[in-house]
């Protein structure tokens, strides 16, 4: 973390650091230990199956590298969005056949409805709240959206369309002429998600050991065993949730993800006549755009927001800079508006942009690849997970799969960034119009 000269610009933290409660870490693991389970990573997927397990009174252990929501889950925008990033659901079932596609759109709308609930039962506090929209900025997007607002109806999920008339009070910009909402979406701290799921698995005598970067996986006396720099884990299952992180534990996994890294930032707290003027739904929402742009409020007021990392823009005067001018373009009223926070995010992508779970070997499966939908995707995904490894009843719904690596890794690993760079140049051009 940097803090510079403006008392109010702190670059490398985020916002989510500040308004999560503070988390007391139990004593990482030593020496060698026994688990019925053993979960890597204490990110939204890791928590939800240990939960999961726990619950049902398995004994299981988490290994985090670092502390709860230290990875892409913390350091994301907050957003709970149940949808696809590229598919509707139509398309889901035609790909996958009626039955397997329906568990999958299922799964995939639901997600928001199970996230809520998942926090209202456990008494999580992580400043949820609800409603998450997708806005159009053209006539032809708002046929798409609309077509998949009806998809989304049929199917029995509340998705309702935001027309002409409402988009512009309801956005707070006049860049976009339609939407449609997801009333079972919405938006909260995502680090304090982690933190309170964390608590939660200990009160229920989960193990979460902070601290304790997986060095390797291997076989030993037909068991797994886990070994970090201070202790061994012998389990029966594993259990790999740690996303991008997965490539390093199994050779399978290698270079099956590219990392789209996204600089969030977050503006001083705004007063209520700002935010009236900027977002009247108070939801959050991303729009749809190649250089896409996304608002939504933290419990403080403050506008957060994120741009996509590329190649044009570098260092922390020229993010700062950008942060400020995206903000601007879009609202203008808030064009010297003063930005407190920014950091660095990352979004883990596969080449289907569909989250995947693979059955790596024998009682080890891996749960990966965000798309930039993770919140409620792996929360759900790692319930299922959890509720199959232990044999509780019912299947996982997405189709377990094998790994694939990436074609010609060297060079794609740099093609979201290389992407974004083409979209920030389009986006400064028309903007200059």
């Amino acid at each position: 973390m940097r803090e510079f000269t403006n008392p109010h610009v702190i670059d490398g933290e985020s916002v989510w650091k500040r308004t999560a409660a503070e988390f007391n870490p139990a004593p990482k693991l030593k020496g060698c230990q026994h688990a019925e389970y053993a979960i890597v990573g204490a990110g939204v997927a890791g928590l939800s199956a240990a939960l999961t397990l726990s619950e049902a009174g398995h004994d299981c252990v988490v290994l985090e590298a670092e502390t709860p929501g230290c990875g892409a889950a913390g350091k994301s925008g907050g957003i709970i969005a149940p949808d696809f990033i590229k598919h509707t659901p139509d398309e889901i079932e035609t790909m996958f056949g009626e039955n397997l596609g329906q568990k999958i759109v299922n799964l995939v709308g639901g997600a928001g409805r199970y996230t809520r609930q998942l926090i209202e039962r456990n008494h999580l506090s992580c400043d949820y709240s609800g409603g998450f929209a997708i806005p159009a900025h053209n006539p032809a997007l708002s046929k798409i959206l609309a077509n998949k607002a009806h998809q989304w109806q049929r199917r029995g999920f509340n998705v309702r369309e935001i027309n002409a008339a409402e988009a512009s009070d309801y956005f707070g910009s006049e860049k976009y002429i339609s939407g449609i909402e997801f009333v079972d979406g919405g938006q909260l701290n995502p680090l304090a998600l982690c933190q309170e799921l964390a608590r939660v698995v200990m009160e229920r005598k989960g193990v979460v050991s902070c601290h304790s970067p997986v060095a390797s996986v291997s076989r030993e006396n037909g068991k797994w065993a886990l070994r970090t720099r201070d202790a061994k884990v012998l389990s029966n299952k594993v259990i790999l949730a740690s996303n991008g992180g997965n490539s390093r534990l199994h050779p399978k996994l290698h270079n099956t993800t590219l990392p789209l890294h996204v600089y969030e930032f977050a503006t001083r707290p705004l007063s209520a006549e700002e935010r009236s003027k900027v977002l009247s739904g108070n939801c959050t929402f991303t729009d749809k755009q190649p250089y896409l742009f996304t608002a939504r409020f933290d419990r403080d007021g403050r506008l957060v927001s994120a741009f996509p990392a590329n190649y044009l823009v570098r260092g922390f005067k020229q993010r700062l800079k950008e942060a400020k001018r995206r903000i601007g373009v879009h609202y203008p009223a808030l064009q010297n508006v003063d930005i407190e926070y920014i950091w660095k995010g990352t979004a883990w992508l596969n080449t289907s942009l569909l989250p995947a779970v693979y059955k790596v070997e024998d009682n080890m499966i891996a749960i990966q690849s965000c798309n930039g939908r993770g919140l409620a995707n792996n929360l759900a995904i790692g319930a299922e997970v959890g509720r199959y490894m232990s044999q509780q009843g019912g299947d996982v719904s997405l189709p377990f799969s094998d790994p694939e690596p990436i074609p010609w890794y060297f060079f794609a690993q740099y093609a979201p960034a290389s992407l974004m760079s083409w979209a920030y140049m389009k986006d400064r051009l028309i903007a200059s119009r």
